[in-house]
């Protein structure tokens, strides 16, 4: 702000209610915290309640003078930081209580209707709507929760998009790299049992796990083309029939935004795309002349290229994480292609010449 405040929301992910751990778990962890990651002194610290979630109301000073902030809330899912700080007492006036005391913590309330992931491509009966998570920060997963407080039970769906153009593996291969990656040693006791199948016909892996708190951990790993999903299900039965999870799962076609004409002046080319990539014209400008710039000599050693570099353009769905990926080689200007026929199947040599496509 221009007076020298400013306003930050973080969401820290717990999977609190997956792993079994309850508000009063996931606060000690944070308590031991607060000292080590709150400047200055602490002056004020009180526990609070917003929409049913417990939290903390804490109030410091930084070595500076200035005040500072926060409400932590801690749900089954995450936990909510909301911070205002400012220069000497801004925080504590008008400002600092209206932007506090509006907060408003969403609730979940048991339904039973299906619930329509929309974007994430499938369509789930769970106890309530789910706490819905998209983390584009780290690696572009869409996360959903839900808690059965009848039961108990938890469930957590994950889906993550995954392109790799250098190397193709067989399914069963992909699907242990899934398992592997979701297993967590700390938390994780024994497999109990492990079995490739497929569910709506892609290929799957069903497997069951004991967890060192004596609940269990059932889980399928579903195979979609460049889709990866996960539905997983704590339960204190290791009984086959209480995996409900995957057997009310299904998936649903995505709906585009409307295609419209796009036209890319750097790759040259022209399409039709329900996805039209945000670009600042002046700094595409400055990247085009530079690059040409250089192929024709004017560079740090004055070398003419006659080859020039190959141009990328990525055309992705944030939401559903469908890609399209464009390569452009433009050849020299005195290049001449004798034989095409003989010429594309040069070009499919060299892309196979890694022997690692099957």
């Amino acid at each position: 702000m221009s007076n020298g405040s400013y306003y930050m929301v973080t969401r820290v992910k717990t999977y609190a209610s997956f792993i079994h751990q309850s508000a009063t778990d996931v606060s000690k962890k944070t308590d031991s915290l607060l000292y080590e990651y709150i400047p200055g002194d602490i002056i004020s610290r009180k526990a609070i309640t917003r929409n049913g979630y417990n939290g903390l109301d804490i109030v410091n000073r930084t070595r500076r003078g200035d005040m500072q902030r926060y409400n932590i809330f801690y749900t089954p899912f995450e936990v909510l930081i909301f911070k205002m700080s400012g220069k000497n007492d801004y925080v504590d006036g008008e400002e600092g209580k209206r932007f506090f005391s509006s907060i408003n913590l969403k609730t979940y309330t048991a339904t039973g209707n299906n619930f329509n992931a929309g974007p994430a491509g499938f369509e789930v009966k769970l106890p309530h709507e789910p706490h819905v998570y998209q983390n584009n920060a780290d690696d572009e997963r869409w996360e959903f929760e839900a808690i059965d407080k009848t039961t108990g039970d938890a469930y957590l769906l994950m889906k993550k998009s995954v392109y790799n153009y250098d190397f193709l593996e067989s399914d069963s291969f992909d699907l242990s790299l899934i398992e592997t990656s979701f297993r967590s040693a700390d938390i994780f006791d024994k497999q109990i049992s492990r079995q490739n199948t497929s569910l709506q016909g892609y290929p799957a892996l069903i497997v069951k796990e004991k967890l060192k708190s004596g609940d269990f951990i059932h889980a399928m790993f579903v195979i979609k083309g460049p889709h990866y999903y996960v539905l997983a299900q704590r339960s204190t039965s290791n009984a086959d029939k209480a995996f409900t999870l995957y057997k009310n799962f299904k998936f649903t076609p995505y709906t585009y935004n409307e295609a419209k004409q796009y036209t890319d002046t750097f790759l040259r080319i022209s399409m039709t795309t329900p996805v039209t990539p945000e670009i600042d014209g002046g700094l595409r400008t400055i990247i085009e002349q530079t690059m040409e710039d250089a192929a024709n000599g004017n560079n740090s050693s004055g070398y003419i290229t006659y080859w020039k570099k190959n141009r990328n353009g990525l055309f992705r769905d944030e939401r559903s994480g469908d890609l399209v990926s464009v390569q452009v080689l433009e050849y020299p200007r005195y290049f001449f292609i004798r034989d095409s026929s003989k010429f594309w199947q040069l070009e499919i040599d060299d892309h196979l010449a890694g022997k690692d496509m099957v």
